[in-house]
């Protein structure tokens, strides 16, 4: 008898709980349709729904609901997840200033000066005041011209290490994965601090970015039950934004036959010129192609960072009350068969054949018809995208021109893991192994620099 008492008493309190989150967080609007939802559980409400992959569980109950706007509680916390480019539309034109702050998250607070920096500050005069210097001091068109030197010395550095591999008969694989990162810091580095990245600290640095991508992901226990303290947390941010490189080669060494074609255009353009200048790069073309293709397919930030509503909106004819957490789900609609012919083969033809499901445009960054949103969009999208499209492109396009490149002996296209990890920056779980020659009429002359100053 007391055990079914003590049951009954615990079933009700989860109930009373449960409503209890319900009225208090998406409130009382009997008369206005709110988004649908799949079943939840009482207290931790659609948790148990998004597993290790958030952004791949979130698009799979979109395409089994048919919901090109899904709602999920989250905890304590209420979220909506758009999945169609014309709700993405909605959000970042229409509804763009209702939608324009960021949550409390943990890792905006932890790692970003209590979310004092550009990308995770709420909305308001900090804000503004704070991505107009960014803008304009650190990331403005001329700003980023003058940072020119400094990623044309570190791909150099970088062709130089891999040129040493090259060299050597039989040599083993080389990390790519590794060379990727290390490249990514080096550039990062010397904008910020003037010195190249310590290398002989790069596995005690690797360890601290990594959570710090994590946490900057915002899927931790405390980001969705804001009551719960995190203790001892140490941890520091790093830009990853160049993943999209390691994806791009992934891809290539996957698909000789569009490889092949890249080092033609690329070797076609730059001729015996020895190098590939930045200026160079508005006539490649396929390289471009290849990259919208890579971000279709292997979004780098696979849920755009997160925003949250200031006041209510409407969003697909469904109403979205004020303080309601929103993902837009770029990895969903990189992959929706309504809007890619083929969408899990890696096609880059699809961007330069208006017929072939993508659309012919020179635009890496955005695509007009909101399908493809690399850098997210409006007055919170990424003020660094031209930074970061700069030396993804100088120095994968001259990776292809002065080297050639194959999987290691006896590995096929099919044995190359594409598992992700998932993050602010979503990258490979397991490194990128590769085959790399000199190119025998274009072979890299520059020489190796192997001091970090």
């Amino acid at each position: 008898m007391e055990f079914i008492l003590v049951c009954s008493v615990s079933v009700l309190s989860l109930l009373v709980s449960a409503v209890y989150l319900y009225r208090t967080t998406w409130g009382r609007r009997p008369l206005q349709q709110l988004p649908p939802a799949p079943p939840g559980w009482p207290v931790i409400g659609h948790l148990h729904l998004l597993s290790d992959m958030p952004h791949q569980a979130m698009a799979e109950l979109a395409k089994t609901m048919r919901a090109p706007l899904l709602r999920l509680q989250l905890g304590t916390v209420r979220a909506v997840v758009i999945s169609k480019p014309d709700v993405a539309r909605a959000a970042l034109t229409t509804n763009d200033a209702a939608l324009a702050s960021r949550p409390h998250l943990l890792g905006g607070h932890f790692l970003a000066f209590g979310s004092s920096d550009v990308t995770f500050a709420p909305a308001g005069p900090y804000h503004r005041t704070v991505r107009r210097v960014v803008v304009s001091e650190l990331l403005s068109a001329r700003r980023v011209a003058t940072y020119q030197r400094i990623r044309v010395n570190e791909v150099r550095r970088l062709l130089g290490h891999l040129a040493k591999n090259a060299s050597v008969p039989d040599a083993p694989p080389v990390d790519l994965s590794e060379c990727v990162l290390n490249l990514a810091n080096d550039v990062l580095f010397r904008v910020a601090f003037g010195r190249g990245f310590p290398h002989d600290k790069a596995a005690k640095l690797g360890e601290v970015f990594a959570v710090a991508n994590d946490f900057f992901a915002g899927f931790t226990t405390a980001d969705f039950f804001p009551e719960l303290e995190p203790v001892d947390i140490f941890v520091a941010g790093s830009d990853t934004s160049f993943a999209a490189l390691e994806w791009v080669m992934t891809e290539l060494l996957r698909h000789p036959r569009i490889l092949k074609k890249a080092q033609d255009e690329i070797r076609r353009v730059i001729g015996d010129k020895g190098s590939v200048e930045e200026s160079d790069v508005g006539d490649l073309h396929y390289l471009r192609a290849i990259i919208k293709e890579t971000f279709r397919l292997h979004p780098v930030i696979p849920l755009l960072v997160t925003r949250e509503s200031v006041a209510p909106c409407t969003l697909g004819g469904y109403h979205i009350p004020a303080g309601t957490r929103v993902f837009i789900n770029t990895f969903a609609m990189g992959r929706d068969p309504e809007i890619w012919d083929r969408p899990l083969d890696f096609s880059p033809e699809r961007f330069e054949n208006s017929n072939n499901g993508g659309g012919a445009t020179a635009d890496v960054v955005m695509d007009p018809d909101y399908k493809l949103l690399p850098f997210g969009g409006g007055r919170r999208g990424c003020p660094g995208y031209m930074f970061a499209l700069a030396t993804l492109q100088l120095s994968l396009a001259s990776m292809l021109y002065h080297f050639d490149w194959a999987l290691p002996s006896g590995m096929r296209a099919d044995d190359v893991n594409l598992d992700e990890i998932f993050g602010l920056a979503t990258r490979k779980k397991e490194p990128l192994f590769v085959v790399v020659r000199n190119s025998k009429e274009h072979e890299f002359k520059g020489g190796d620099t192997d001091v970090v100053v």
